[in-house]
């Protein structure tokens, strides 16, 4: 219900920025949950984004947020969910973030693994690559990890991520001299796109034109298939989206909802016409006020 109320809150913020024409940050339908990571050491800082240190529980709890998320529309995503960190983020020796993991494949398996089949199983849509290291080679530059595992043994055809700067992260790891080098390392183990840092938008034509990677990998890198359409073909998924049973989902409407009020005990239904003056809702200045937060300087 949680996740479900969150995605509802984005396609309406989405719709109301596609209304005055607004594709800012922030207005966007991928959302970067849920951390499916174990959490088992106090020391380790995200812990309280986690679901806690059991992989049942977390598994559980990670499929409920992937469909909340993603919805039920059998062609259509709601929005995109995003299973994270790939992986053993929690394990971080001395709960040191960044830091090296050291897991064995048992425990890996039987703890760490489990939480992100489920949410994959459940469909989601987009994983993304940890911070760490795992036994001395980091998640996003991992083989093992990206191919061997997700794609190969999970047969998980989606997008992956990484975690913002971990390709340039590799350096300080001491795995990539330098970002060209850390970029030819994400990409050869399947690191779709990467967050913040510009290794691939930088180094990636130089890299095929050496021959370190190729014109086949790119377009795998870059198949639009990997990630289920999130609109429709006429672009207003919103109105037209069925899977939680509301006529229309309004910012009018998710206000009552965030605000805690019963719309059938107050007499207002928030999806009746007359609702907008009972609320007061300015959807173009609530985008606009988005905006000039998200701004440079800001």
């Amino acid at each position: 219900q949680v996740a479900s109320i969150i995605s509802d809150e984005a396609r309406a913020k989405h719709q109301a920025a596609l209304d005055i024409g607004s594709h800012e940050q922030y207005t966007g339908l991928t959302f970067w949950s849920p951390n499916v990571n174990i959490f088992r050491d106090p020391r380790w800082g995200r812990g309280q984004e986690t679901f806690g240190e059991d992989p049942f529980l977390t598994s559980s709890l990670g499929v409920s947020f992937v469909k909340g998320l993603q919805g039920n529309d059998p062609n259509y995503l709601k929005t995109a969910a995003c299973a994270k960190h790939f992986l053993g983020y929690g394990a971080a020796i001395g709960g040191r973030d960044y830091n090296t993991a050291i897991i064995t494949e048992p425990l890996l398996r039987n703890v760490y693994l489990p939480p992100f089949q489920a949410a994959l199983k459940a469909g989601a849509a987009t994983v993304m690559t940890a911070f760490n290291e795992l036994n001395g080679i980091p998640a996003t530059g991992n083989k093992f990890l990206l191919k061997q595992i997700l794609r190969d043994e999970l047969k998980f055809d989606g997008f992956v991520v990484s975690d913002w700067e971990s390709v340039i992260e590799m350096i300080n790891h001491g795995y990539a001299k330098d970002e060209k080098h850390a970029g030819e390392l994400a990409a050869n183990a399947g690191m779709d796109m990467e967050m913040t840092s510009t290794t691939y938008e930088n180094h990636l034509k130089n890299l095929i034109n050496e021959g370190k990677f190729s014109i086949n990998q790119l377009d795998v890198l870059i198949d639009e298939g990997k990630i289920k359409s999130l609109d429709e073909p006429a672009g207003n998924y919103l109105p037209a989206y069925k899977g939680d049973g509301k006529e229309k989902i309004t910012i009018r409407h998710l206000l009552m909802m965030s605000s805690g009020l019963d719309w059938e005990e107050s007499g207002k239904n928030p999806l009746s016409d007359n609702a907008e003056s009972y609320y007061g809702t300015d959807l173009k200045g609530l985008v606009n006020r988005q905006k000039a937060i998200t701004q440079p300087g800001s």
